[in-house]
């Protein structure tokens, strides 16, 4: 997959999603329609594993401590290797961040958001990844 192909598939999820997908690790991380498309065709799980299991848990303690209910999470990639990491907002210091040695996504820099949803499984929030678009 390439970049202009994975940006068109993303421009598809548009303004919501049908369906969620609790993550396997983490019954706490809930995927859209949207991410869950993106990680097939980029062939990502490995990048949906680490989220579920690295910064979802930092994402609900925040959250508790906190009541911020909003991350970026941001991936750049060359097309080779990538760099990881979550932040509140642009320029903010970052909250977590990891380095990919190796990898195929695409190259780019590509802004996922991680919300808290308190809807879904009331009265215990779950942390949900969706595209820009889908927000």
């Amino acid at each position: 997959m390439n970049t202009q192909d994975l940006k068109n598939l993303m421009n598809t999820y548009i303004g919501g999603s049908d369906t969620r997908t609790r993550h396997m690790f983490n019954r706490r991380f809930i995927m859209t329609e949207g991410v869950m498309a993106v990680a097939q065709a980029a062939g990502c799980f490995w990048l949906l594993d680490i989220i579920a299991t690295e910064v979802a848990p930092i994402c609900l303690k925040k959250w508790d401590h906190e009541g911020n209910g909003m991350t970026f999470f941001k991936v750049e990639s060359d097309g080779q290797k990538a760099s990881l990491w979550l932040e509140e907002d642009e320029g903010e210091p970052r909250l977590w961040e990891r380095n990919i040695s190796y990898t195929d996504f695409p190259a780019g820099t590509w802004t996922f958001y991680l919300a808290i949803d308190g809807i879904i499984c009331a009265p215990q929030e779950v942390l949900v990844m969706l595209l820009p678009q889908e927000y």
